[in-house]
């Protein structure tokens, strides 16, 4: 019935479930333990840690209450400073599980049901991969689970003097200074819990509104971290502006906001959204989710059920209306995470469809088998099910993909060098061995935006620096250290090309298409392109980037006379590692950056790129797939076709940035008009 109460447990039952909640701890705890890496991933991964590392201050909106309790991790005294602060991940992940439990147990009223709602979420594939490395997402479950347990048995014996709503008010403050994005969409859900309740909760209102505040403390722990922290992402917090530039997270404006994205993505997302739900518990798992959705109506308070389904929609559909994320690769990578509460929700859905399906099937069956082999047999395969369908991709204890990457970029710098980051995935993992790990003392890593490290050049926040290349002009000036880059660094100066980074050349204003092939930057390609393309999505994309840098290197050397080099070696075989988009994208380039520029070689090979577009990271790759055609057309004096492809580019990054707007702009007088 929609009106249903949920029964009271007696002392008795509280006492056999802490037994039951110890269990579902070990279990998923040992779990996490055994999979967690011992070293750094990608994605912010090595910015939490270091922020951890550091007692600083992580991106925005600065997680400080995330960073400082895994700063407490950091003390352990075993294994990777990575590793002690993943561990930390995982204690939050099975916590956040034992609540799950708590939970279901009142909502089931039944021990069996509980556990397949709790393992079932702690082994799903996304909270897993989640609760393994850096990151706030376990945390953020744990408030959620805690509070809704907390708001549900408040709501089944509310008395005048009770001080639950205190310790609930005081964790939803707290919540908010974790992950307040996801905790704010989760509010309503925690109101709709609570209605019932409302005359008594108003009458604590003013107590309730201390309790909160009370709550957002860390806040201001961040304040002060922010002043003195080594790692501080936008430097210090030194006024109300600064606060709310990080609070607000007005620095992901243009991140959150694509230009080229609409409503066919969100559909696509929505799409995705659903699919992710099934995929979290496997194909077994799908029909007792669907009948647990349904059911759901009949069997819990109508205010229960409006809740999780708040919970749900909250962080899926509403979440891609309030977003603009082009339905790409990189975003879908991003977007993955931000379901996990309704992936919460539909553990619940799950078990309670089992239930039920048990049930009914109970009705055809043995006494003895309805009590022993249906009910336990039927949920021990269900949870297996689930482990062993994202096992393969969560059991990550040996990953050293980032790592790898990050040493190959340290050691193959030349000593006292200076190195400009950039992104997520150079700057997290060569951020962690440099700074957290010792690696390479000799090389001081910078960042190219400002961002992170306490040596930046200018603050970024809040609204920059300004003429950004003049100030790094006057540093390379200033300096006579060798300063090397990742593509982003904004100079006027001679560049060379290493494969993995490029190097500043002081002294000429025009550019260079130089190239230099070291057997340590060879050795690491090889290594990688050997390598089949990762599972992890992260790395899929990394692989995918590095793929396009190594046949840009590789086909520049090929070209070359000037290299003492083996052309006959296998990693010179361009034919059999840069046949993907990226590599024939960049092979293309090399051929549109020669002294005569081969627009024949490189409109086939693009023409060859554009057959494998299901390859592509991101909407902003296309763009650059579209520049070159229109380049290889305008050379060819075709400028038609050139202006064709140039408004194509344009279409994909509408903007300035984007070489095809200064193309456009001249190409009409070039091209006679044609």
């Amino acid at each position: 019935m929609g009106d249903r109460v949920i029964p009271v447990l007696s002392a008795a039952d509280r006492r056999v479930d802490m037994a039951d909640c110890l269990l579902i701890f070990l279990v998923v705890f040992g779990n996490y333990l055994c999979s967690a890496p011992r070293t750094v991933m990608l994605d912010d991964d090595g910015f939490f840690i270091m922020a951890a590392w550091f007692n600083g201050v992580a991106h925005p909106p600065g997680y400080p209450l995330y960073t400082l309790l895994a700063h407490l991790a950091t003390f352990l005294p075993f294994g990777s400073v990575a590793w002690r602060v993943h561990l930390f991940s995982a204690l939050c992940g099975s916590l956040a599980c034992v609540f799950l439990w708590k939970f279901a147990r009142l909502l089931l009223e039944s021990r069996l049901n509980a556990y397949v709602a709790a393992l079932a979420f702690g082994f799903s594939s996304t909270f897993w991969s989640q609760s393994i490395v850096a990151e706030v997402y376990s945390l953020n479950m744990l408030f959620l689970f805690a509070l809704l347990f907390l708001c549900i048995a408040y709501g089944q014996d509310p008395r005048n003097r009770d001080r639950r709503p205190l310790l609930i008010a005081f964790l939803y403050g707290l919540s908010l200074t974790n992950h307040w994005p996801l905790m704010g969409l989760c509010t309503p859900a925690l109101a709709a819990i609570l209605w019932p309740q409302w005359r008594t909760l108003l009458r604590q209102l003013p107590a309730l509104a201390l309790c909160v505040l009370a709550g957002l403390l860390p806040y201001a722990w961040m304040v002060v971290r922010s002043q003195v922290s080594e790692f501080s992402f936008y430097g210090p917090i030194e006024n109300w502006s600064d606060f709310w530039f990080y609070l607000s997270r007005q620095g992901y404006a243009s991140a959150d906001h694509s230009l080229t994205a609409g409503w066919w993505d969100k559909r696509q997302f929505a799409a995705l959204v659903l699919s992710e739900t099934a995929r979290q518990f496997g194909m077994p798992g799908l029909p007792f989710l669907l009948i647990g959705f349904v059911r759901q109506w009949k069997a819990w308070p109508m205010n229960v059920c409006l809740a999780l389904a708040l919970i749900f929609l909250a962080n899926t559909l509403v979440l891609i209306c309030l977003l603009d994320f082009d339905f790409d690769l990189w975003y879908r990578n991003v977007f993955q995470v931000y379901p996990i509460p309704a992936y919460g929700v539909a553990a619940l859905w799950l078990s309670l469809g089992l239930k039920e399906s048990i049930n009914w099937a109970s009705v055809w069956t043995h006494r003895s088998v309805r009590h022993g082999l249906l009910q336990y047999g039927v949920a021990t395969l269900l949870i297996l099910s689930v482990w062993v369908g994202n096992a393969p991709q969560n059991l990550r204890a040996g990953d050293n993909w980032a790592v790898e990457y990050a040493r190959a970029v340290l050691n193959t710098l030349p000593p006292d060098a200076v190195l400009f980051v950039s992104g997520d995935y150079s700057t997290g993992p060569t951020g962690y061995l440099n700074r957290v790990e010792g690696l390479r003392p000799d090389v001081t890593l910078m960042s190219d935006t400002g961002l992170v490290f306490g040596n930046r050049l200018f603050k970024p926040m809040p609204h920059g620096p300004g003429n950004v290349q003049a100030i790094v002009d006057d540093f390379i000036r200033s300096t006579d250290r060798r300063i090397f880059y990742f593509p982003s660094l904004p100079h006027k100066h001679h560049s060379a090309f290493y494969g993995l980074y490029f190097e500043v050349l002081e002294g000429s204003l025009d550019t260079s298409n130089r190239v230099v092939a070291t057997t340590q930057v060879l050795n690491y390609y090889t290594r990688a392109m050997l390598r089949e393309e990762p599972r992890d999505m992260s790395e899929r994309i990394q692989y995918r980037h590095l793929k396009g840098l190594y046949c840009r290197l590789v086909a520049s050397v090929v070209e070359s006379s000037d290299h003492a080099v083996d052309l006959s070696s296998p990693v010179f075989d361009l034919a059999r590692w840069c046949n993907d988009f990226y590599g024939l994208m960049f092979r293309a380039m090399v051929a549109l950056g020669r002294k005569e520029p081969d627009h024949t070689a490189a409109l086939e090979l693009l023409r060859m790129a554009e057959r494998r577009i299901d390859e592509v990271v991101q909407v902003g790759d296309l763009a650059t797939l579209y520049h070159l055609f229109g380049r290889s057309y305008e050379l060819s004096g075709v400028g038609a076709q050139a202006a064709a492809y140039y408004g194509w580019s344009m279409m994909f990054l509408p903007t300035a940035e984007n070489p095809s707007y200064e193309y456009l702009k001249k190409l009409p007088h070039s091209a006679g008009g044609s």
